[in-house]
């Protein structure tokens, strides 16, 4: 039931965050950041020895996922090479989007190991859920969010 309740709570602010005016994008983040924090620890159900001992690993490794991202999408930004109709820019855009999703993959192979050290792999299974959970759950806002923006 508690559990539960802490999902509702979520809910209820993730509505609060994606409703706020665009003002302050870090703000944002950070409290978006917050409240993943709060629903992967509930998830979990971490003891507060465990959660020391999760978040720096866990912080180290999305820090280094938005790296790998941000550069497969700064790459592409500039100018949208991967938009052209030239079969050679196109093909090296399917290149490098298949590298980066390998990268990723690397990434999250290396970082199971180090997770692994503190968490059960009951547990481990428990986060990639709730990173999947969380992330629809603020992809549902924002729909809900674009949707209500429509009707007005």
């Amino acid at each position: 039931m508690r559990h539960l309740l802490n999902i509702c709570l979520l809910l209820v602010l993730c509505t609060g965050i994606c409703v706020a005016q665009p003002d302050h994008m870090e703000h944002r983040f950070e409290r978006i950041h917050a409240i993943k924090v709060a629903y992967i620890t509930d998830a979990l159900k971490l003891k507060p020895d465990e959660s020391a001992r999760f978040w720096p690993i866990y912080n180290r490794y999305e820090d280094e996922k938005r790296d790998l991202r941000k550069n497969f999408f700064k790459k592409y930004a500039k100018d949208g090479s991967h938009l052209s109709h030239d079969d050679g820019q196109a093909m090296r855009y399917v290149e490098d989007d298949l590298d980066y999703q390998e990268q990723e993959l690397n990434l999250r192979r290396r970082y199971k190991d180090q997770l692994l050290k503190v968490l059960s792999p009951d547990q481990l299974a428990g986060l990639y859920r709730a990173e999947r959970e969380f992330k629809l759950m603020l992809l549902q806002q924002l729909g809900n969010r674009r949707g209500g923006m429509r009707g007005r």
